[in-house]
């Protein structure tokens, strides 16, 4: 990303950087940039968006990242982006697909969210589905021990005045 645009350019709006062969961008490239509207960085090589790259570009209505080699975009990175009206993520590896207007971008959004998170934060879903359906079968396992228990108990109680039922027979058999 170039450095320095803001200081000929306070007043940038809108970037483009066009098959550039740029592998990155982070925050500290655009946080210079708080009035920008539009970023356009179509046909180059990046390959993740991070968690807070637009936390200082709340403006932001326009982003094209289309033709990239996105495969990771942290699933809140655009939580802040309430003017965003055009969401270019076409040619992507975890996702394929653009969408224009606020209610198809954030459908858009929506997607990203379920292909593209991150492999850490992929294992953790993972982990956190393992997790829920282990519990959902303790859980299933101790009903049903509690059941068994209940029965134990029946059981044993059935048992135990079995035998001072008998206990009181021969108690009354050996007084006569």
């Amino acid at each position: 990303m170039p450095q320095g645009l803001n200081k000929i350019f306070p007043n940038l709006i809108f970037i483009c950087i066009y098959k550039d062969h740029m592998k990155e961008i982070d925050q500290k490239d655009l946080e210079q940039y708080p009035k920008l509207k539009g970023l356009d960085l179509e046909t180059n090589d990046i390959e993740y968006l991070e968690k807070d790259l637009f936390k200082f570009n709340t403006e932001l209505q326009y982003l094209h990242f289309g033709n990239n080699k996105i495969s990771q975009i942290h699933p809140t990175i655009f939580d802040h982006l309430n003017k965003l009206e055009y969401l270019e993520l076409q040619g992507n590896q975890c996702i394929n697909k653009g969408n224009t207007g606020r209610s198809g971008v954030l459908e858009l959004i929506k997607e990203v969210k379920e292909k593209c998170l991150p492999e850490i934060l992929f294992v953790f879903k993972q982990l956190q589905t393992l997790n829920e359906t282990i519990n959902n079968n303790f859980k299933s396992i101790k009903n049903q021990l509690n059941e068994k228990s209940l029965k134990i108990s029946n059981l044993e109680l059935k048992n135990e005045n079995m035998i001072n039922l008998m206990n009181k027979n021969i108690q009354v058999l050996s007084q006569i």
